[in-house]
Parts: structure tokens; sequence; C-alpha cells
């Protein structure tokens, strides 16, 4: 009897041995060598083709297969998508669907590497949150019904998280050099997916927030958002540029699908008027009853996470304690987190005639992002402990 109570008591405590070593596993930091880097690659890819696998097995390539059989350059052109055309030439426009999965979850890949070297993720578990957040959004399953458009897709996103971190790692004695690369992959996002400047204008301001928690010196966390700034805008007037040069040159116009002949690029006071339309716009996402691709449930628990993490940012702010320049990185903070919403819906911010589809509103990806980066780096985040008398 005595030996069977002990095999009983026994089983609970293994039990706990196994939580606590998967516990382990899961909140120990990884070193980002090659092997690492390779696993993270691979495991991504692999995951990405078997969650969306009926996508890429399916005969027909979505509801707008037509325009796969039947492409035009020039509709690339009037669209403002001018780069796609390089982008399906690397599977020759062919009708393969498994290849354009491929293809597309390579880049996919890419950009979750590219994103966990940008936020440091150093845990295996914000690595599984940051993957899994992706794979699984409404936006990126939603582009698989564009099947033939898929990889131009996931190249826009790539391009866009690969400049601003470029911008964030570069190296200060070759600053210019570092800038001027980042400037041709927003374009080159710009000209596959235009939408995907607003990830790359988010991802600035995250990285903004994220040096401040870190206790950046204030002097340099401005300088490094106003160039930034600089790029993001040089990018945008440059793209706009090549695409008037395109549609000219080729004697063509822009098109009125989805009302991109009325460009906010026409009129700044288009834009400014359409600013509060972006803001209710993200601001019902959260809210709304309608199933907006997301249960309304998740939505709000969402947003509610999100003003719970802002909370505790500017919490960590105050409690900071350098107390020289306390009160200015908090409102530069609260700044960051005023335009988020901006970047969150780039695309009705550009185009505000226009209303986003799900396709478009991979930007609210963007607090996520900044919430696993806070869970993740918890302990550097924290506030140092007082000192005993």
């Amino acid at each position: 009897m005595v030996n069977e109570s002990k095999e009983k008591s026994a089983i609970p405590s293994q039990q706990l041995d196994d939580i606590n070593t998967i516990v382990h596993l899961l909140t120990k930091e990884i070193s980002w060598n090659r092997s690492t880097r390779l696993h993270v690659f691979f495991g991504t890819l692999i995951f990405a083709l078997a969650f969306h696998f009926q996508a890429y097995t399916w005969y027909y390539l979505g509801h707008d297969a037509s325009r796969f059989y039947n492409h035009d350059v020039n509709w690339d052109i009037v669209t403002g998508r001018f780069g796609s055309v390089y982008i399906k030439g690397l599977y020759n426009f062919l009708q393969a669907p498994y290849l354009i999965g491929v293809i597309s979850s390579c880049f996919t890949a890419i950009t979750i590497l590219l994103l966990i070297r940008l936020l440091n993720i150093k845990t295996l578990s914000g690595v599984a949150m940051l993957t899994t957040c992706i794979i699984a959004w409404p936006s990126y399953i939603s582009q698989h019904t564009y099947l033939y458009m898929l990889p131009q897709f996931s190249f826009s996103g790539m391009s866009s998280v690969l400049a601003v971190y470029i911008m964030d790692k570069y190296d200060r004695k070759k600053e210019l050099v570092y800038y001027s690369m980042a400037l041709p992959a927003l374009i080159a996002s710009l000209a596959t997916y235009q939408v995907n400047i607003g990830v790359a204008a988010g991802l600035l301001l995250i990285c903004i927030v994220i040096k401040s928690m870190e206790r950046t010196e204030l002097k340099a966390i401005i300088i490094y958002g106003f160039k930034g700034l600089l790029v993001l805008l040089a990018s945008l007037v440059v793209y706009y540029v090549l695409w008037q040069y395109l549609i000219d040159s080729n004697g063509l116009v822009r098109t009125g699908y989805r009302n991109m002949d009325q460009s906010a690029a026409d009129s700044i006071i288009v834009i400014l008027r359409g600013v509060g339309a972006v803001y209710a716009y993200v601001f019902n996402w959260f809210i709304a009853f309608k199933p907006l691709y997301i249960p309304a449930v998740i939505r709000r628990v969402y947003g509610i996470l999100f003003c719970l993490c802002g909370i505790h940012v500017f919490y960590l702010t105050v409690k900071k304690e350098n107390t020289q320049h306390r009160f200015a990185w908090l409102i530069l903070e609260i700044v960051c987190f005023l335009l988020l919403p901006i970047a969150m819906n780039a695309g009705q911010f550009l185009n505000p005639s226009d209303k986003p589809y799900a396709a478009m509103l991979g930007g609210m990806l963007l607090p996520i992002f900044l919430m696993i980066t806070c869970i993740d780096r918890f302990p550097q985040f924290s506030p140092p402990p007082k000192k005993r008398q």
C-alpha cells in the first residue's frame, strides 16, 4: 500500500517536471546563429504551406483567376503595381498554385526572420506567437483568393520590413549607404502593393516606442524617427514620379479601379479630410458588432490588450530612473500610439475615397508586434527595483 501511494504521488511530480521543462524551453533565450535561422525559415515555410494547403492544391486560382490568364502589363502600370511583372516572372506566369505557394511562403519566412531580428525577439514562445499570428491572419488568408498575385503581396510585405530593418540596424559609419539601401526597398514595396507602406511606417513607430522603453537617449530617438520619416516621404515621391512617368510614356491614364484616379497624392486636402475616416474605421474595427473578418469578441479582446499594452508602456516611462526627459519620453510615446492607426489603415489614408477590404488590413497586425515584444522582453522592460535605504 505504501509503495502504491508513492507511485501515485510520483505521477503529478513527473507531470510538473514536464511542464517546467516545456515552460523553460519556451521562455529560454535562444542564440540566433545560422542553424537557428535555418530552423525558423524552414519551419515557417512548412507551417505556411500546411496551413494554406487547400489554396495551393486547388485547381482554381481564385475569383480573379481570369486576369491571370489574360495578363496585361498595362494593367499593372495603371494600378501602380508596375513592379509585379518581375515577381510574376519568377514563376513565368504559370498556372502552378503549388509553385506560387512555395515562392510566397519563402517571402513570408524571410519577413518573419527580419521581424524577429528587428523586434529583437529572444524566446521560442515569442517566435511561435509571431509566426502563428502572421500566417493565420485574415488578411494573409484573404490574399490567397488572389493566388496569382500572392507572391507580389508577400514580396511587398517583405520589402517594407526589410527597409525598416536596414534603417534600424545600420552602421553609423556607413549611415548614408544603409539609408540609401532602404529607399529602393520601400519603392519596391510600393510598386508591388502600395498599402504595405503603412506596415513600414507602423514598424518605425513601434521601433521608436521600443527604443524609448530601452531608455535610449531622447535626442537619438528623435533623430532616428526624423530620418525614417524622410526616407518614407522620399520613397512616396520617387514612386509617384516613376508611376506617372510610366503612365505618360506608355500613353495610359490612371485607372478608375478602386478610385485610383482619385488618389490622395493629387491633393493634400484630400488626405487631411480622410484622416477622420481612417481613425473611425480602425475604432469601428475593434468594437463593431458586424463580422469584420474576425469574430467581434476576439477583436474587442485584442483592443483591450492593446490598450493595456499602451498603459504598460506609459507606466514604464513614468517609473524611469532618469527623470530629466521623462515627460518628453511620455509625449513621444503618446504621439507614436496616436499615429499608429494611420499606419494600420494606410490604404484608406492614401486613398480616402476607397474603403479597405480584407487583403488590405495587414496593418492591423502592428499592435500584436508590439505586444509580443513587450511579453517576450518583459524582464528587460520591467521597472528597476527600488533601492533600500
